[in-house]
């Protein structure tokens, strides 16, 4: 077995070294793990390096959180603990021992910074803080703060021993050791490299038990990961692997063209005309990607330019619910059922219940709120029903929208005491039924209000956590799961992966 290496290249090279490695005849054509950063990725790496002719047999495309729990699997009977479900846990710890917080730690922005830091600890491999040993000169404050983690670190343990839960951290401990899929004999791991302690014990000990190549970017010295990224570097040679420096002889530069379009379809135009030429040039569509300032509202318009271009996409076959316009209606409805509610997200929401009943566009509800002075939802009825006793002309539309919004009211007051009487009773699946009802009780279009419900009854299955649901923290595990959901994307070309086509991204999300 060959030793395990790192070798580290500039980021935009990563791609076509990694397919180069996986065509090389050195490699054996069976047994092989190809990690990456993502599923699509090491899929995409696969196919890419098919182009070589070479036939493989039983290559698994991984990432470290997927091997993980495989190579964990057999060796723990725990159950991993569904994304993002820690918050719960760590709420109900939070109202057993609120510490410095006090009242403030019912808040779901308090649960989820108190459960982000208990996760990078555990995942740090820190399971308990010796705050016996900290010196009093980083203030009182701050010592309370570290000894209240403290309990609550050993307090999540308990917990999800008693459960028969297993987090992330506990995931990685366990696969350390742990049976390697296919009994793989080489892997390659692919841009990876911001490593938690408990990835990193995994990784060494893939690097001990098989030949590891890691592909490793190395950015400029100025960039932000360049010190994270040394840092791992270090680490990884202390374990033993060979850091290896790739030299590669970089293109002749692209000029950068600044371009001012009057409107969204006249940029998705230019940048279509560009790619186009790209491609004319001799750059492959699956070497392109189209960063957007929001997927939202540009993402519509560049799919359609681009498919009547003839030019192939990426990712145009699904979508998260959040991306869309589905998605700001569900964080409004989050917000007012947390009663933090303002102006914007009363109008997404009485905009969306016009736009349903197909009573006026959004944008004139968001003019009539305005011009009647509403500010909360609590204010519709009354404001608007004086707006339409003033209004000359068809006063129709408004009375339907003061009742579509007084439907609204009654249907979350019915959830709070829905809500409340599911917490009374530690009952997950009645706060999932009465998060149905409410949707239900909505009337908004089908398509969406399916996703919505379909978000709500998967609540049912928390019930194995061991804590109450809380009102507030269901409402926010239920907008996050809706947020995450995967929907159809507007029409477009048909469905590729990563490389056979050019990739639609956010900018914040790339």
């Amino acid at each position: 077995m060959a030793a395990s290496r790192v070798l580290t290249l500039a980021p935009e090279y990563l791609s076509a070294m990694a397919v180069k490695l996986l065509a090389s005849p050195a490699l054996s054509t069976d047994s092989q793990l190809v990690i990456a950063t993502s599923r699509p990725v090491a899929r995409s790496l696969l196919r890419r390096s098919l182009a070589s002719g070479r036939a493989r047999v039983g290559v698994r495309a991984t990432t470290l959180p997927e091997l993980a729990r495989e190579m964990a699997a057999p060796r723990s009977e725990r159950r991993v603990l569904p994304p993002q479900t820690d918050r719960l846990i760590v709420a109900h710890l939070l109202a057993g021992d609120p510490g410095p917080y006090g009242p403030a730690a019912r808040r779901p922005a308090v649960v989820a910074a108190v459960a982000r830091a208990l996760r990078e600890l555990r995942e740090a491999g820190m399971f308990f803080l010796p705050t016996e040993v900290l010196p009093t000169s980083i203030g009182r404050r701050r010592w309370e703060r570290l000894e209240h983690l403290s309990r609550l670190l050993e307090a999540i343990d308990r917990h999800l021993e008693q459960h028969a839960l297993a987090d992330d951290a506990q995931v990685y401990r366990a696969a350390v050791g742990g049976p390697i899929p296919g009994r793989a004999s080489e892997a390659l791991m692919v841009g990876v490299y911001d490593l938690t302690g408990v990835q990193k014990e995994l990784v060494a000990d893939l690097a001990a038990r098989v030949s590891l190549t890691w592909l490793c970017p190395l950015p400029e010295e100025e960039s932000p990961s360049r010190e994270a990224i040394e840092q791992t570097l270090a680490w990884a040679e202390s374990r033993g692997l060979a850091i290896e420096a790739v030299a590669i002889e970089p293109p002749s530069a692209t000029p950068v063209r600044v371009l001012a379009c009057p409107g969204q379809r006249a940029e998705a135009r230019e940048v279509a005309r560009g790619v186009l030429a790209a491609a004319e040039a001799g750059v492959a569509f699956g070497e392109m990607a189209v960063l957007l300032a929001t997927s939202a509202s540009q993402g519509p318009v560049f799919r359609e330019e681009f498919c009547r271009a003839g030019i192939p996409l990426v990712g145009d076959g699904k979508q998260r619910l959040g991306e869309t316009p589905g998605g700001r209606v569900v964080a409004a409805v989050a917000a007012a059922l947390a009663g933090e509610a303002g102006e914007s997200e009363v109008a997404t929401i009485v905009g969306a219940l016009a736009a349903a009943e197909d009573l006026m566009p959004s944008y004139r509800a968001l003019a009539v709120l305005r011009a009647a002075g509403v500010r909360r939802l609590e204010q519709v009825p009354d404001r608007l029903g004086r707006l339409a006793e003033q209004y000359t002309g068809d006063t129709a539309a408004l009375e339907a929208l003061v009742r579509l919004v007084g439907r609204w009211l009654k249907a979350a007051a019915h959830l709070e005491r829905g809500l409340e009487q599911a917490f009374v009773a530690a009952s997950w699946p009645s706060a999932a039924h009465a998060l149905v009802v409410f949707v239900e009780a909505l009337g908004w279009p089908e398509g969406l209000r399916s996703e919505l419900r379909r978000a709500a009854s998967e609540l049912a299955a928390l019930e194995s956590l061991g804590v109450a649901p809380r009102p507030e923290m269901v409402i926010d595990v239920w907008r996050q799961r809706c947020e995450d959901l995967e929907v159809d994307a507007p029409p477009g070309a048909e469905q590729r992966g990563l490389g056979e086509g050019v990739l639609l991204v956010e900018w914040n999300r790339a």
